[in-house]
């Protein structure tokens, strides 16, 4: 199912596609653009399978107007093929500094998410089979992040290489907007606006929706470098 809230649109507006790095700020920037621009909440990929898009999902993107898609597809062939095909060449890419994103990323896991799916990501990024949910969640802080810098840290790192060198191709060929997450702390409406003036939607059609951070889903503490505080040396030194 695809989500959507029941909106009356005015004026028609183009799709907007964001795609992030996990644990980037993503709710809270499809949430500011849904509520600022009155959009519809769609996916192009699966609920529980972010890395692959839907061509159907796709296609229903590339028909409809007044609507935002946020997932967190990487820069695979396959996907890449599935946006030229459609001409989806036109999107945003948002991402944050790799270390503080697996830091995010390790406590969303522990405190958010369902054992079996802890389990399933775990696998997926090479982690040995024994590594049940209840024995991650019962290592200390310290050997929790050394496991996350040996197998979550170079899956996001390869996440922004990969996209920066499509950015770069002339294969490809695709019009992205690179955005970070330290921008969006520095001043959110600017970056909101950097946004807008991509997709040529004019400024004062967005009205600030002023969201409480608390209450948008899945937001933690929007620190910049809190990994410098929980790292040690060492640790850092292998980052």
């Amino acid at each position: 199912m695809q989500e959507s809230y029941n909106y009356n649109f005015s004026p028609k507006l183009p799709g907007v596609l964001i795609n992030t790095l996990p644990k980037s700020g993503s709710i809270f920037i499809r949430t500011n653009l849904a509520y600022g621009l009155n959009l519809q909440i769609k996916r192009i990929c699966p609920k529980g399978a972010d890395w692959n898009i839907s061509p159907t999902y796709l296609e229903t993107f590339v028909k409809e107007q007044n609507v935002i898609v946020q997932n967190h597809f990487p820069a695979t062939y396959r996907n890449l093929t599935y946006l030229k095909k459609s001409h989806v060449n036109k999107f945003v890419v948002h991402f944050r500094d790799p270390r503080q994103a697996m830091i995010s990323h390790m406590f969303y896991w522990i405190k958010d998410f369902p054992a079996e799916e802890v389990e399933m990501q775990l696998q997926e990024l090479g982690v040995p089979v024994f590594w049940k949910y209840n024995k991650f969640c019962s290592l200390s802080l310290e050997a929790k992040i050394d496991l996350c810098i040996h197998y979550l840290l170079p899956q996001k790192i390869k996440w922004i290489s990969d996209w920066l060198e499509i950015k770069e191709s002339d294969e490809w060929n695709f019009d992205i907007l690179f955005t970070s997450f330290n921008d969006m702390k520095k001043d959110y409406v600017s970056f909101i606006n950097s946004i807008l003036d991509f997709y040529g939607i004019e400024r004062q059609l967005w009205k600030d929706p002023k969201l409480n951070k608390s209450s948008v889903q899945h937001f933690r503490k929007g620190k910049i470098n809190e990994w410098k505080d929980l790292l040690s040396p060492y640790q850092q030194k292998n980052c």
